[in-house]
């Protein structure tokens, strides 16, 4: 995942920084500003909702396998 800061401006989402990126390729997931970043980058710490199923390694195997 990469992160993109920008600022909406009543109408659209406007990049903080210069994007070299084609139309139509970007999906947005807007983040809680109040959510927890990690210290040395300051990223969002994203945490799974209660009761969310941990996926190994081991389960990606098998389900490659599967197809």
């Amino acid at each position: 995942m990469t992160v993109l800061r920008a600022h909406f401006d009543g109408k659209v989402f406007v990049p903080d920084e210069p994007l070299d990126l084609p139309p139509g390729s970007v999906t947005l997931q807007v983040m809680d500003p109040d959510m927890d970043t990690h210290p040395l980058t300051d990223l969002p710490i994203l945490r799974p909702p209660p009761g969310a199923k941990t996926i190994t390694s081991d389960d990606v195997r098998r389900a490659m396998e599967e197809d």
